[in-house]
C-alpha cells in the first residue's frame, strides 16, 4: 500500500532587502518502507532497526538496509526508543562504516520519557542530516553502564533515495 505526501518547493527572495518565502510547486511523491526480507531499500524513505541487550551484555548494534546501487540516501530525521531497566543509563550514537573500514560516529540525545513496570523508556527525537551511497552502511550502537537485566530498542530514520552523481 503505497502513502502519499505532498512536498512544499519554497524559494528565498529578498523583498526591500528582507528574505521572502514564496510556494514554487507542489510535488506528491510517493512513500514506501523499505524491505526488511530483502535488505535493499526498494524505494523508501522510512526504516527501522531494533537492538537488544540481553543479561550480561551491555551494547548491541542494529543495521539499517543497505542503499541500492547508483542511489544515495539522505536521511533527514532519526527517532528511537530504549528501554532499559531502572537505573541503568545508556549512550546511542549512529555508526556509518565503508569497505575501508572507516568508521564516523554521531551521538544521539536520549530523553526520559516514563516509566514502566521495571524499566525506564528513554527516547530520542531530533533533525540528523547524512548521505549515505551504497559504499556505506548505517546503523545504530547501543551502549548501557551495565550488565544487568535485558534492554531492548527500536530506532528509525527518515529521508529519501536521490540518483548518486558521479
Amino acid at each position: 500500500m503505497k502513502k502519499l505526501i505532498s512536498v512544499l518547493a519554497l524559494s528565498v527572495i529578498l523583498l526591500s532587502g528582507v528574505p521572502a518565502l514564496t510556494a514554487d510547486k507542489v510535488v506528491v511523491i510517493p512513500l514506501k518502507m523499505m524491505s526488511t526480507t530483502t535488505n535493499v531499500a526498494s524505494a523508501g524513505l522510512i526504516d527501522a532497526c531494533s537492538v537488544s541487550m540481553s543479561s550480561g551484555s551491555s551494547s548491541d548494534f542494529c543495521d539499517f538496509d543497505e542503499v541500492p546501487a547508483g542511489k544515495v540516501l539522505v536521511v533527514e530525521f532519526i527517532s528511537g526508543e530504549l528501554n532499559l531497566p531502572i537505573g541503568q543509563s545508556a549512550e546511542i550514537r549512529t555508526t556509518t562504516s565503508n569497505p575501508s573500514g572507516f568508521f564516523t560516529h554521531h551521538n544521539l540525545y536520549l530523553r526520559y520519557q516514563r516509566a514502566k513496570a521495571t524499566t525506564n523508556q528513554y527516547i530520542v527525537s531530533q533533525p540528523f542530516r547524512m548521505y549515505i551511497d551504497e559504499s556505506n552502511n548505517l546503523g545504530i550502537r547501543a551502549i548501557r553502564n551495565s550488565t544487568t537485566g535485558s534492554s531492548n530498542g527500536t530506532f528509525w530514520i527518515t529521508g529519501y533515495l536521490v540518483d548518486k552523481v558521479n
